[in-house]
C-alpha cells in the first residue's frame, strides 16, 4: 500500500468514480491502485491476456494488423534515434522485433507471457520470459529501449524506469506509450473506456503524469505527445465506411484532426526520453 503518486509522489490523493480502490493525484492526475500486489499480477500475464487484448478489436496475432503496427511505431523510432542496439520491454510474440531487426537492428526483448515469448523465440528473437525486475540488464547496454504499453501494468513503475535508464547508453532514448485517461474519449465514455482495462492496468496515466514519472526515474523528456489509436489500423479497416464515418464523427466532437498527434486529446501518449545528464 503507498499513500504517494506511483507518477510524480505527491501526497495529494483523492477517490475516483472510475472504479473502487481507485485513487487519483490531484497534482498530475494519474489515476492508480495503492495497493497493487505484484505477486498477483505475474499471474495475469497468460495466454489469455492476448486474447483479451483491449486494443483495436483485431486477434492479437493477426498478421497483416500486426505487422502494421509494429511499422508505424518503427517510424516513429528511427524519426528520433540513430543507435541499433534495441531492447522492447514487453515483446509479446515479436511483431515490432521483427520489423526492427528487418530494418538492421540488432533486436532482444523481454515478454512475462510464457507462451508469446515461446513463440517470439520459435522466430528466432532472443526474447527472455520475464518481467523487467527479472532481467539482467549491463548497464549502457542498449541505444534504443521500447516499451509500448508496459507502464501501466507495473506496481512500481518508478523502479523498473530506473533499471532501464541505467541500461540505455548516455546517448540512447527510451520510447513508452501508454493509454491517456485524460483523453476525450476517457473523459467522455468514463468507466466503459475500453483502454482502463482495471484487471490488467495498475495506473491509468495523463500526459503530465507520464512525463512526471519519466523526471523522476532519472530521464529529460524530448517530447511527449497524444497519438489516435486508429492510427494503428491497415488502411483496408482505417477507410472503410463505418470506420471512415466515425472518424469524422470524432472531428466535430471532439475538435481534433484525425490521425494526426495532439497535446492531449488522443486516446494513446507517447513520450521519448534519454538519461539525464548527472545534475540535471
Amino acid at each position: 500500500m503507498t499513500d504517494r503518486c506511483l507518477a510524480c509522489g505527491a501526497g495529494e490523493l483523492t477517490t475516483t468514480p472510475l472504479g473502487d480502490d481507485l485513487n487519483a493525484c490531484g497534482n498530475c492526475g494519474l489515476v492508480f491502485f495503492a495497493d497493487a500486489q505484484p505477486e498477483r499480477l505475474r499471474e495475469l500475464y497468460d495466454a489469455s491476456y492476448f486474447e483479451r487484448y483491449p486494443g483495436d478489436g483485431a486477434a492479437y496475432d493477426d498478421e497483416r494488423g500486426r505487422t502494421h503496427e509494429a511499422r508505424v511505431r518503427l517510424r516513429h523510432v528511427e524519426r528520433r534515434a540513430s543507435g541499433r542496439r534495441l531492447l522492447e520491454v514487453g515483446a509479446a510474440s515479436g511483431w515490432f522485433l521483427r520489423a526492427a531487426r528487418s530494418a538492421g537492428y540488432a533486436v532482444s526483448g523481454i515478454e512475462p507471457a510464457h507462451g508469446a515469448a515461446t513463440a517470439a523465440r520459435a522466430g528466432g528473437l532472443d526474447v527472455a520470459t520475464g518481467f523487467i525486475e527479472d532481467a539482467e540488464l549491463e548497464p549502457g547496454a542498449f541505444e534504443v529501449i521500447c516499451a509500448w504499453h508496459v507502464l501501466e501494468h507495473l506496481a512500481d513503475p518508478h523502479a523498473q524506469l530506473r533499471r532501464l535508464r541505467d541500461a540505455l547508453r548516455p546517448s540512447g532514448r527510451l520510447f513508452v506509450e501508454v493509454p491517456n485517461v485524460a483523453s476525450d474519449a476517457a473523459r467522455r465514455m468514463g468507466a466503459g473506456w475500453p483502454w482502463l482495462d482495471l484487471e490488467h492496468h495498475v495506473s491509468q496515466f495523463t500526459p503530465r503524469a507520464l512525463g512526471a514519472l519519466l523526471s523522476r526515474a532519472g530521464f529529460a523528456l524530448e517530447c511527449l505527445d497524444t497519438f489516435p489509436s486508429e492510427a494503428y489500423l491497415p488502411p483496408r479497416r482505417l477507410l472503410a465506411p463505418r470506420m471512415a464515418a466515425a472518424q469524422g464523427l470524432a472531428a466535430v466532437r471532439e475538435r481534433r484532426v484525425p490521425l494526426r498527434p495532439h497535446p492531449s486529446r488522443h486516446e494513446l501518449i507517447r513520450a521519448v526520453a534519454r538519461p539525464a545528464r548527472s545534475g540535471s
